[in-house]
């Protein structure tokens, strides 16, 4: 038996990502959920529009849509919440 959309979400693989960008895209809206650019604005090096699958690589249980700069953004920070927010207060601080 096929999986749904949803059970997708729950165990990410990358070969689910077309089933999975697309169930995004009309659940959530096609713009990244950072910065919310949309879709037909992000560009890869192909220059075709994308969004890329993000998910937790610990759990592969999907979060959501994000570009290119986002996703890598996160990446950074080890998806550590403390870390970002320690960087969100020094932004602040040297203002």
């Amino acid at each position: 038996m096929k999986k749904t959309a949803e059970e997708r979400m729950q165990s990410y693989k990358s070969e689910d990502s077309a089933i999975v960008r697309g169930y995004l895209i009309k659940t959530r809206g096609p713009s990244c959920q950072i910065c919310e650019k949309p879709w037909h604005l992000i560009r890869s090096r192909s220059r075709q529009p994308v969004l890329k699958v993000d998910h937790d690589h610990a759990t592969s249980k999907v979060r959501g849509l994000l570009c290119h700069s986002c996703n890598v953004g996160l990446g950074a920070f080890h998806d550590n919440p403390v870390l970002l927010a320690k960087a969100i207060e020094y932004l602040f601080s040297v203002q």
